[in-house]
C-alpha cells in the first residue's frame, strides 16, 4: 500500500491525489527494485521521479522514497549528495552514518550510528562488533550493520554491497565475514559464500559464529 505518511489527513484526499498518492508509491518501489538489479543511476531516477511527484502532494515526503535516494547515492559513491539528505525525517541513521563517515565527518557519524542499531536485535552479538574505538572502527561497524539491515530486509544486493566494505575494512572479523557469506549465498554467488564462511570459522575464536557459518556451509554443500 502507498506510504500514509507522505501525506496529512486534515481533510479526505481526492481522487486525483490518490492516484498520485499511488505514483509516488509505484515509483519508490520502482526505486527499491532497482536497488535490487544493481541499476543504480536508474534507482537514483526513480526515486527522485517519487519525490518530484511528492512535491504537489500535502504534507512531508516519504520516509521511504528518501531512504531509497540515500542509498541509490552511497552505493554510486555519491557520498556528498547522500549527506545531504541527513536531517531529512525518515532518513535511517545507517544511511545517514554511512555518508558521514565516507566524507570524514566522523564525529557525526558516531552520533548518527550506535551499535544499539545491531544490539537491539542481536544482543549476544556485541563481542564481534569492530567498536569505535577509532575512525576505521567506526566505518566497519557503520558498513556492517547497514549489510546487516539490508540482509535482513532482503535487500540482498545492497547487503552484499556494505559488507563487502565491511570486510575490506576488517578482513578477519567472524562476524562481517559470516554476513558477508550470508549475502553472497543469498546473490547465488556460492563459491565466493564457502570462502567467506570458511573464513568466518577460521577466526572465530569464541565459537558462536562459526557454529552458524558451519551450519550454513552444510547447507551450501547439501544444495551443491
Amino acid at each position: 500500500m502507498p506510504d500514509e505518511r507522505t501525506k496529512t489527513p486534515s481533510r479526505p484526499l481526492s481522487p486525483e491525489e490518490k492516484a498520485l498518492l499511488r505514483k509516488i508509491w509505484d515509483a519508490t518501489q520502482k526505486a527499491e527494485a532497482l536497488l535490487e538489479e544493481n541499476k543504480l543511476r536508474a534507482a537514483e531516477q526513480a526515486a527522485q521521479e517519487a519525490i518530484r511527484l511528492s512535491s504537489s502532494m500535502r504534507g512531508s515526503l516519504s520516509p521511504s522514497t528518501i531512504d531509497a535516494l540515500a542509498r541509490a547515492y552511497s552505493r554510486q559513491n555519491k557520498y556528498e549528495q547522500a549527506a545531504a539528505l541527513f536531517g531529512f525525517r525518515g532518513v535511517m541513521n545507517l544511511n545517514a552514518a554511512v555518508a558521514l563517515v565516507k566524507t570524514g565527518r566522523i564525529a557525526e557519524a558516531r552520533k548518527s550510528y550506535k551499535e544499539a542499531h545491531i544490539l537491539a536485535y542481536h544482543p549476544d552479538l556485541k563481542p564481534y562488533l569492530p567498536g569505535s574505538a577509532n575512525a576505521k572502527a567506526v566505518e566497519a561497524t557503520i558498513f556492517l550493520g547497514r549489510g546487516m539491515v539490508d540482509f535482513d530486509y532482503r535487500r540482498y544486493a545492497g547487503a552484499a554491497w556494505a559488507l563487502q566494505h565491511a570486510v575490506e575494512l576488517v578482513p578477519r572479523n567472524p562476524l562481517a565475514l559470516w554476513y558477508y557469506g550470508k549475502a553472497l549465498a543469498a546473490n547465488r554467488r556460492t563459491g565466493e559464500a564457502r570462502r567467506f564462511y570458511e573464513a568466518a570459522v577460521r577466526w572465530d575464536k569464541r565459537g558462536r559464529i562459526a557454529e552458524q557459518a558451519r551450519s550454513d556451509l552444510a547447507k551450501l554443500t547439501s544444495s551443491d
